[in-house]
């Protein structure tokens, strides 16, 4: 067996086993979720660099929350494609399509390109997650933030994390979580070719179902 597939198959080992404890162990999946998405909206912050002692920080988590709730509770009905991802980061982060400006992220500066060049890239990325059904979901998922977020920072990586991650609960996912310690990796990541990022990538993947087996279900035997 080939070292892609053993990855995808130990994931979907561990969510497997970690669902199967949380049936066991929470009266129902959404009591798990009301405990599960506060803790996903610290860390997407942290990932961020933000705070809970920044006055930003609870603005960005209540919009977080909310929009979660929101988009979560009819995830199965949602059609992830240009438009829900536009309309995410309006409502998130109050930003009209891609940013016109210049900006420094990272200390790296940015500097914007024709708009249409960032359009046609969204759009490829779109057409190339449409019509590429047949692979496996995770591959599917790492496709999309790749190609995503290496349009980024023209749209904001919380609103890109948070629509990829719309995706893997519509498929019987959870989350994909980073935390703190490995957001350098993860931003580092996003310079590698596609093939090779998610060979670097599927590693943080399994980190993150971890950390969350860590953090709620480490008590259950």
């Amino acid at each position: 067996m080939d070292e892609k597939r053993t990855i995808y198959h130990r994931i979907d080992d561990t969510l497997e086993s970690l669902l199967l404890k949380i049936s066991d162990h929470y009266p129902s999946y959404q009591d798990f979720e009301s405990h599960l998405y506060p803790y996903c909206f610290e860390r997407t912050l942290a990932l961020e660099g933000i705070v809970p002692q920044v006055e930003v920080y609870q603005h960005f988590y209540s919009r977080l929350e909310l929009l979660w709730k929101r988009y979560s509770s009819s995830r199965y009905h949602l059609t992830l494609d240009r438009s829900l991802l536009e309309e995410i980061n309006q409502q998130l982060t109050g930003e009209k399509g891609v940013r016109e400006k210049n900006i420094v992220h990272r200390n790296v500066l940015h500097q914007i390109t024709d708009y249409q060049d960032i359009s046609n890239a969204l759009d490829e990325v779109f057409l190339q997650f449409h019509t590429k059904d047949v692979i496996p979901i995770l591959e599917r998922y790492a496709q999309l933030l790749h190609g995503l977020m290496t349009i980024f920072p023209f749209f904001n990586g919380i609103s890109l994390r948070f629509f990829c991650n719309l995706f893997l609960v519509q498929h019987e996912y959870l989350p994909v979580v980073i935390t703190e310690h490995a957001k350098q990796k993860f931003f580092y990541y996003f310079q590698y070719p596609f093939k090779r990022f998610k060979n670097s990538f599927f590693p943080l993947v399994e980190e993150s179902l971890e950390q969350i087996r860590l953090t709620f279900l480490s008590s259950i035997k």
